[in-house]
């Protein structure tokens, strides 16, 4: 795997194809492997990049002045959009989603398009209405059993609660053992993006002043909360497609990677074809 030093650390990523660039980015405690499906889709029209996010992989922890945030994430990422000479395509999962958003927001000019897949971006429900407050309260819970088992000693617990929220339950106990070992390694970083998600202070609004064309990817089997967000990103960005993906959950992009990268390819499209009005339209199926 390619890296390149980066402010004091490393940054790791595959890559794949040839063209204009797409970048991929995972979520919370996912490295750039998980992603191999729909790379190899994208790849055969596309030079895909999938970087390790910081502490992931083969990249370095980044050690931020203050707290950790999403800027530093999307700082990081754009290290690698650097290299590549031209604006890229960007796509993001989960947390990656959070910080795809982020990085259009601060930097559209170097976007081509963006696609979301249930991005985690859970501060918004907290302006919300009553709805909002209760699917909110639903990850709250999650990732207090994430911090009280980072803080007990026993990670195990918490991030049984996490893998199974977002999997469905009795996903962690099916698990290899080497494999629960692992994930409870990693429970620091989860805990470390769950507060760096909750301190993000955007707003919708900002979101409809962003021309980036935007496609959001759901799967209709998904925890309320991130159909919720998915559901206000879409409505609030402007020209921004909906697709919803029946029969699929949180992990659409590794369990059904052929329909994801397809959704993708269509958003990336837009550009290609050098549509340049965009109006909002509803996917209620993937094709």
């Amino acid at each position: 795997m390619p890296t390149i030093d980066v402010a004091g650390g490393r940054l790791s990523w595959r890559e794949a194809g040839a063209g204009t660039p797409v970048l991929l980015i995972g979520g919370t405690a996912v490295n750039a492997s998980r992603w191999s499906g729909v790379a190899q889709e994208l790849g055969e029209r596309y030079r895909v990049l999938v970087p390790d996010l910081a502490a992931h992989g083969g990249t370095s922890a980044v050690t931020p002045k203050g707290h950790f945030s999403i800027d530093d994430e999307a700082e990081l990422m754009t290290e690698l959009v650097a290299r590549c000479d031209e604006p890229v395509h960007l796509v993001g999962h989960s947390y990656g989603g959070a910080v795809a958003l982020k990085m259009a927001l601060r930097w559209p000019d170097w976007i081509r398009t963006l696609t979301v897949v249930e991005p985690a971006a859970f501060h918004l429900l907290r302006s919300g209405d009553r709805v909002d407050r209760r699917v909110l309260s639903q990850i709250e819970a999650v990732s207090g059993l994430v911090a009280a088992g980072a803080a007990s000693g026993h990670p195990e617990c918490g991030m049984a609660g996490f893998v199974d929220f977002w999997n469905g339950n009795g996903t962690w106990s099916a698990l290899d053992p080497d494999v629960r070992t692992a994930l409870a390694a990693q429970i620091g970083d989860v805990l470390r993006h769950f507060e760096s998600l909750y301190r993000e202070t955007w707003s919708l609004a900002a979101l409809g002043r962003m021309s980036v064309p935007t496609m959001v990817v759901m799967g209709l089997e998904s925890p309320a909360v991130a159909r919720r967000v998915a559901t206000l990103v879409a409505s609030a960005t402007t020209g921004a497609w909906l697709s919803r993906i029946p029969g699929a959950g949180h992990m659409a992009p590794f369990t059904h990677p052929e329909v994801v990268a397809g959704l993708i390819l269509r958003n990336l499209a837009r550009t290609d074809a050098r549509t340049l009005i965009f109006k909002p339209v509803t996917i209620d199926e993937a094709a």
